[in-house]
C-alpha cells in the first residue's frame, strides 16, 4: 500500500522520535483550530453584513421611486414642523406663524445629485430686524437668498451626492429668545428639482 505525502512525513517523524511526531500533530491540530476560529469569525461577520443588507433593502422604498419635489401649503394640516401655529386666512390666503424658536426643520427624501430651487412665499416678520436674520441651512451650508421681493424668498440648493436626502432648517437666527411669541409667517414652501 502506497502512503500519502503527509503520512510519509509523519512516519518519518515517528521513526526518528515519537515525541516529536506527536508535537508536529499537536501543532497541526492547533493551526487547524486557529483557522477554524478565523473562518467562524468571518462567517459571523458576513452574516451580520447580510442581515444589514436585508434590513436596508427591506426598509428602502423601491416601487414608488424617489420624489423630485415637495410643497407645503400653510392651509394643509401640519405633519412636519414642531413650532408652527394654526393657520390663519387673510383674503383667502392661508398663512402660518412660526413660534418663538424661529425654526422650521425637516428631513426629506429628495435626491441630492441635482440642484433644487427653494422658495418661501408670503413671508412676513414679527419685527423688521428679523428679516436680516432669516436664512436657510442645508447640512452644514448656510444659503443666502438670491431673490427676496414681495414676501417671496428664493435660493438654489447645490447638489451634494454624499448627502442622504435633503434636510433643511429655515430660521430666523436671533441671539437669545425671541421678543415675541412668533418670529415669521409664510403661506407656502416649495422645493423643486432644477433641470
Amino acid at each position: 500500500m502506497k502512503r500519502s505525502a503527509p503520512a510519509n512525513i509523519l512516519a518519518a517523524h515517528y521513526n526518528v522520535s515519537p515525541e516529536e511526531c506527536f508535537r508536529v500533530v499537536e501543532r497541526s491540530i492547533d493551526e487547524l483550530r486557529r483557522q477554524a476560529a478565523v473562518l467562524q469569525e468571518n462567517a459571523e461577520h458576513l452574516g451580520a453584513l447580510f442581515a444589514r443588507l436585508i434590513e436596508t433593502v427591506a426598509t428602502t422604498p423601491i416601487a414608488a421611486g424617489q420624489a423630485s419635489s415637495w410643497t407645503y401649503e400653510a392651509g394643509q394640516p401640519n405633519l412636519y414642523f414642531a413650532d408652527l401655529l394654526p393657520p390663519e386666512d387673510i383674503a383667502g390666503i392661508s398663512r402660518r406663524w412660526v413660534g418663538a424658536s424661529g425654526i422650521l426643520a425637516l428631513q426629506l427624501n429628495l435626491p441630492r445629485i441635482v440642484q433644487h430651487s427653494f422658495v418661501v412665499e408670503g413671508v412676513e416678520f414679527a419685527r423688521p430686524e428679523y428679516a436680516d436674520a432669516f436664512h436657510l441651512r442645508v447640512g452644514d451650508r448656510r444659503y443666502g437668498w438670491i431673490g427676496a421681493e414681495g414676501g417671496t424668498y428664493e435660493t438654489i440648493i447645490l447638489e451634494d451626492p454624499a448627502a442622504r436626502g435633503l434636510g433643511f432648517e429655515l430660521a430666523v437666527a436671533i441671539d437669545g429668545p425671541a421678543a415675541d411669541d412668533v418670529t415669521f409667517a409664510f403661506s407656502r414652501i416649495s422645493i423643486r428639482r432644477r433641470d
